[in-house]
Parts: C-alpha cells; sequence; structure tokens
C-alpha cells in the first residue's frame, strides 16, 4: 500500500508534518493550562491576564493546525484510494478473454468497490490517525515528566496493561476481516445473478424461492459483518477501561502529592491533561491495530489484481489484415476432453462478406472469438 501513497510524496510529507504538529499542540496545552491555573492561584492577576489571553491564541493555533492535518489527510486518502482502484482497474484490463472470465464479475466489482471502502475505514483512516496517537504518545510522556517523574512511572506501569489488547483480538481481526471480505464478494455474485436472471425468475414465478436465497445471502453478510463489529466493540472497551484506570492513578498520586506540597494545583491539571493524552493515543493505536493488521488479506487481494501479468496468448508483433486471415488444422475445446474445433481449415480474404453456418454448438462463435484472439490454447496455426 505504501507504492501508492509514494506516489503523492509532497502530500504525503505536509499530511505527516501537519499529523506530528496537530498532535504537539494538543498535548503541549497542558503546559499552557497548568500555567493559567497556578498563576489564579498565585492571584498575580498581571500574570494571569497574561497566560490566559495566551492560551486562548494558543487554542486557535490548535484548531487551525488541527483543520490543515485533517484536510491534508483527508486529500491524501482521497488520491491513494484513487490510484489503487485506478491499479486494480489496469490490472484487471490487462486480461485476455480466457483469463477474465476465470474471475466472476461480482469479484471484480466488489474489489472495486467494497474492498477499496474497507482499505479507507480500516487500513488508511486508522494509519493516520495512529502517527498522530504516537506523537501525542511521545510528546505527553515528555510533559508528564517534565511535572513529575514518580507520576510518570506510576501512569506508565498502569498502561502497560494495554498492551495486552493487540495480542489477544489481533488474529481474531485478520480472520474475520477476511471473512467478511468474502462473504461481500458472495453476496456481489448472488446479487448478480438474480439481476441478471430476472426475466426467467418472473417467467417461472421463482420471486419466492429468490427472496428466500437474498434474504440468506443478506443475513449471512451482514453476519460477518457483525463479527467483526463485535471484535472492534470488545476492543474499544477493554481500551477505554484501562485509560480510566490509567488517569485515576495519576489524579490519586498527583493529588497525595499535592498534600505534601511536592507539587501545585496547576501541575495537577495538567498532569491530568498529560494522562489523558497518553492514554487516549495508547488506546487509539490498540484499537486500530487490530483492523490495520486484519486488513492485510485484503491488500493482498487488491495486489494480486493490480499486478496481475497476462502469461496468456498475446503476441509479439501487432495484428494485422492486409490480405486475408489463414486458418489451418485448428483444433480447440474450452476443455481439453471435448473439442469444439477439429482440423479446421479455411481463409477470409479482405474486403469479402462470410457467412459461417452450422448448428447449435458446433463452434462458430468459437472461431470467431479465437480469430479474435480472445483465446490461447489451441492446436494448428492462425496467420
Amino acid at each position: 500500500m505504501f507504492r501508492y501513497l509514494k506516489q503523492h510524496k509532497l502530500l504525503l510529507v505536509a499530511s505527516v508534518a501537519l499529523l506530528v504538529a496537530s498532535g504537539l499542540t494538543v498535548v503541549l496545552m497542558a503546559l499552557v493550562l497548568q500555567r493559567v491555573l497556578d498563576t489564579a492561584i498565585a492571584g498575580d492577576m498581571v500574570q494571569f491576564t497574561r497566560s490566559a489571553l495566551f492560551s486562548v491564541g494558543y487554542f486557535v493555533l490548535v484548531g487551525i493546525v488541527a483543520y490543515l492535518a485533517m484536510l491534508a489527510g483527508t486529500k491524501l486518502v482521497y488520491v491513494t484510494l484513487k490510484s489503487v482502484r485506478r491499479a486494480v482497474f489496469a490490472g484487471i484490463m490487462k486480461r485476455n478473454m480466457e483469463q477474465f472470465h476465470t474471475v466472476n464479475t461480482a469479484d471484480y466489482l466488489s474489489a472495486l468497490n467494497n474492498d477499496i471502502k474497507l482499505l479507507e475505514t480500516n487500513y488508511l483512516d486508522p494509519i493516520f490517525e495512529v502517527i498522530m496517537n504516537v506523537v501525542q504518545l511521545v510528546t505527553a510522556l515528555a510533559v508528564m515528566f517534565y511535572f513529575d517523574i514518580i507520576v510518570s512511572f506510576v501512569v506508565i506501569g498502569t498502561s502497560l496493561l494495554m498492551f495486552l489488547i493487540p495480542g489477544l483480538l489481533g488474529a481474531a481481526m485478520q480472520k474475520r476481516q477476511e471473512e467478511y471480505s468474502q462473504k461481500m464478494s458472495a453476496f456481489m455474485l448472488r446479487l448478480k445473478d438474480f439481476m441478471s436472471g430476472f426475466e426467467v425468475l418472473k417467467s417461472y414465478r421463482m420471486c419466492k424461492f429468490v427472496k428466500e436465497e437474498f434474504e440468506k445471502e443478506n443475513t449471512e453478510m451482514y453476519g460477518a459483518e457483525y463479527r467483526v463489529g463485535k471484535l472492534v466493540a470488545a476492543n474499544g472497551g477493554l481500551s477505554i477501561v484501562l485509560s480510566i484506570l490509567v488517569q485515576i492513578a495519576a489524579i490519586c498520586v498527583a493529588a497525595y502529592f499535592i498534600t505534601l506540597g511536592r507539587v501545585t494545583p496547576g501541575v495537577l491539571l495538567g498532569l491530568i491533561i498529560a494522562s489523558g493524552n497518553l492514554v487516549g493515543p495508547i488506546g487509539g493505536i490498540f484499537r486500530h491495530a487490530p483492523a490495520i493488521k486484519g486488513s492485510k488479506p485484503i491488500i493482498e487481494r487488491m495486489n494480486q489484481f493490480a499486478d496481475y501479468e497476462n502469461t496468456g496468448f498475446t503476441g509479439t508483433k501487432t495484428p494485422k489484415f492486409q490480405k486475408s486471415i489463414s486458418v489451418s488444422g485448428l483444433r480447440f475445446g474450452y476443455n481439453p476432453d471435448e473439442l469444439v474445433l477439429q482440423g479446421v481449415s479455411v481463409t477470409f480474404e479482405r474486403g469479402q462478406k462470410y457467412a459461417i453456418i452450422g448448428g447449435s454448438g458446433c463452434g462458430k462463435s468459437t472461431l470467431v472469438k479465437l480469430l479474435a484472439g480472445y483465446y490461447s490454447g489451441f492446436q494448428g496455426e492462425i496467420a
């Protein structure tokens, strides 16, 4: 997937830089608010006024940087997905007729639509959020150590519990994501069959049967989606519980240090904000990690389409029809054990009109498709 991101290097660099800036400015609010509270408690109105005015300007800056980061990230996701879809479509177009029909068209449609959407929601969007989370995590650690080293170690020790989440849910998420992708593909296939055979279904009054089949496929697809959702919910719930635990630990230890005169109330406020910017990103990282890891089968599937190489009959020269097309000893069958054409020899002169006649299944359409280069694997010569 990174190869598609590299196609837009300038936008990628700008997006990452803005994400880093946004993460830094959000966490550093702890220092700003600590200063505001301590100057207010100290009764220094001059410093308090200055701190308050600075905080207002700083909050505006935070909003502007966050907006620019989201805008650049959204643009990068858009152009990247556009590149992925273009590459997948180009890979499909590399196939000749014979190779194209080895895959149901519903699979192509699912890859170009459903799988692209899954990449957006479960891979690209989370990747950029993880980048910001990492920046916030590192900055929050630095700020907490600046405030108080003991509280910082307490918070870090409690936060280690959150590292258990990806190991518990990552493999299961990957399996369920793959199952969901397969179910969507199968659902698209059944829909295509129903719609293409609508006239037949109506003629034979099979609507009731089709509704039952549709309901079955629909239930299975959304059942697979729900199973993914349950893991996402479990992951989010665990993250929330552990993040609350970390903040409670930080508040209790810092409040105790206030009674000892070790820290000021402003430091307590700063520690609360910083710890929130520590556990929040940790929770975000571990909330997104299973989804990102679970997207691996989908990325591999997209790469298979995009990187497809035509290994069938392609020829080494550009076909030309100057005087005639000659067929000599042509033998071909869709099934090697059942030949449709056996020893056909014929010449078609340019500018002439020909009628190919024969019974149903005798190979009329097959002969035309072979002349057009749709299929390989024949015996004889076409020149």
